[in-house]
């Protein structure tokens, strides 16, 4: 017996933590249980309440009793990773280049462990599944208020804590400071007041006990009397007076502060062919210049920079030489035209970020049209220029498409290789193809 126990006991030591270690993150709720008496340990956790067996590491240190097992509940809730998927384009394409995997974790995102096995989806020999955890929330420091000491102390003013609602006080702040120093002054006051009354008050009757029948003393101390009850009346009727004149003055509030509302900022997520352009240089809107004056567009913003502009120019100059016209149907990109962009491809792909993202780069992306030195172009009248846009395209070629590839190649222009009509003008990318 003893040597039974001795070999389970080096057993535990050689295998038990890799399984505690993975037992950590799927099993929950561990307990020691005791076998029913002439029952085997099988079952016995369902018996408990329908735990499933486990390894009696997750019940604490040393080996449980001959009669005792160890059950805990599989972890059904509380993972904080969820899973992604990864496609891999095979034969390449027009929007991702060949032999790459597109997906996949989001860039404010890590791969971890911590996703629910069984809500893994089904993969194929062109896709895996990839855990995704949210990158670590900064900690933030909580609303700090400092209450003030007073100099000279006074009995009747009391202050509290300001109170704040909302996780980590991010709600309303209630700071009761000035009500109460008002309320414990006035209460201080009227302490005050009353013992100076009384003085007075006492002086009077003194001064006319001692009159001897002068009548102007009588007079002054019916004064001081008088005076002295006025004042104890007035003091003692401010909160009737002000609650008369307006309610409100009697009412002394905190002085309320919302906190301002943590904002998230978001970091930039690169699109499709954001895999092309290595360019993080987004141009500056008040840097660009308007094409419109030396060639026919209808871009929504018909603008590059000064660089992209001179390129243009060189290109129109190389057009005019075989008898052609450009015509620009799309140059610099806003942010809130990219997002729009975005959002109809999510639309159109029913929210499927992954497959939008093969079609539309997402928003926050510099380079390509962000960077005010690309555009999408054809020749003028040609058959071309209906065909642009459409991914079902993006491999068109013609007589037209091959001249305005020699067009701008010889200007000095790089093609996009997902797009025959998206061309870069000293816009690095990693892999261009030869206009």
């Amino acid at each position: 017996m003893i040597k039974k126990i001795i070999f389970i006991y080096l057993s535990a030591l050689l295998f038990l933590p890799n399984i505690a270690a993975a037992s950590v993150t799927t099993m929950e709720n561990c307990s020691l249980e005791t076998v029913p008496t002439g029952q085997t340990s099988a079952g016995a956790c369902f018996l408990a309440g329908g735990k499933i067996e486990a390894y009696h590491v997750n019940c604490g240190i040393g080996l449980p009793a001959e009669n005792e097992i160890c059950c805990c509940n599989p972890k059904t809730s509380g993972y904080t990773c969820n899973w992604k998927t990864l496609i891999y384009i095979q034969g390449g394409g027009s929007y991702a280049p060949t032999g790459s995997w597109v997906g996949g974790c989001d860039a404010d995102e890590a791969k971890g462990a911590d996703c629910d096995p069984s809500t893994a989806p089904e993969t194929s020999y062109s896709s895996q599944n990839v855990c995704c955890c949210p990158e670590i929330t900064p900690v933030y420091k909580k609303a700090d208020f400092t209450m003030p000491e007073f100099q000279i102390p006074i009995d009747t003013v009391t202050l509290t804590q300001a109170n704040c609602t909302g996780p980590d006080d991010s709600g309303q702040c209630e700071i009761p400071w000035i009500a109460e120093y008002i309320k414990g002054i006035y209460q201080y006051g009227l302490g005050i007041g009353g013992i100076l009354a009384a003085i007075v008050l006492m002086a009077g009757g003194v001064l006319w006990l001692v009159s001897a029948g002068d009548v102007s003393k009588i007079s002054q101390a019916k004064d001081l009397i008088i005076g002295s009850i006025t004042g104890l009346i007035i003091l003692l009727g401010t909160y009737l007076i002000l609650s008369q004149i307006n309610p409100k003055l009697t009412t002394l509030k905190s002085i309320s502060v919302k906190m301002i509302e943590r904002i998230v900022i978001q970091p930039i997520k690169n699109g499709s062919d954001s895999a092309e352009n290595i360019s993080d240089n987004c141009a500056e809107e008040g840097s660009l210049e308007n094409i419109k004056d030396i060639v026919d567009s209808n871009a929504e913003t018909p603008m590059l920079n000064k660089t992209g502009k001179e390129g243009l120019i060189k290109a129109i100059d190389e057009a005019k030489k075989q008898g052609v016209e450009l015509y620009v149907t799309s140059a610099f990109r806003t942010a809130a035209h990219q997002q729009r962009l975005w959002d109809d491809a999510l639309a159109k792909y029913d929210n499927d970020a992954t497959v939008a993202a093969k079609y539309v780069a997402r928003p926050g992306s510099c380079g390509g049209h962000r960077s005010g030195q690309a555009i999408d172009v054809c020749i003028k009248g040609t058959t071309s220029c209906q065909k642009m846009g459409s991914a079902a395209v993006a491999d068109y070629s013609d007589d037209d498409v091959v001249k305005l590839k020699a067009i701008m190649q010889a200007a000095g222009w790089q093609r996009y290789c997902g797009e025959w009509w998206h061309f870069q003008y000293q816009e690095p990318m990693k892999k261009s193809c030869s206009p």
